[in-house]
């Protein structure tokens, strides 16, 4: 005689799926980094819209000691670090302070590639001032 699955089972397993799976909404994005005073900025390709960088400390410290090695010690003419990165993009939720500055978040899951020079797909912003 076959026993039902009990129904607390059922109850945990559908639960669980309705959790978000972490990884699923992540998507890829291109663009460029930045250092604005030691803060990491993303701007996409495409957009002229700056994207504070958020994620682990050693993936941030990672871009952030490539984007140094690029511009050396002239960081006032600085070049942007081409990137291919996956993540996802948040609503900036701070109003006040440092943030505020930006047009959101960026949450790093991954790079995927991060060089200097950008392909013709994706050309470097030029800010005039």
């Amino acid at each position: 005689m076959k026993r039902a699955v009990p129904w607390w089972f059922m109850l945990i397993f559908l639960l669980a799926a309705l959790q978000p799976v972490t990884g699923l909404c992540e998507e890829k994005s291109s663009g460029h980094v930045y250092l604005d005073d030691e803060i990491p900025v993303f701007i996409p390709c495409g957009s002229d819209n700056a994207f504070l960088l958020m994620g682990p400390e050693k993936m941030l410290h990672s871009l952030q000691g490539q984007w140094r090695m690029l511009n050396g010690r002239q960081p006032a003419s600085s070049r942007p670090l081409y990137v291919d990165l996956t993540g996802h993009f948040e609503e900036n939720p701070d109003a006040e302070g440092r943030s505020a500055d930006f047009d959101g978040l960026y949450r790093i899951a991954s790079v995927l590639l991060s060089q200097a020079e950008s392909p013709a797909t994706c050309p470097v912003l030029v800010v005039e001032d």
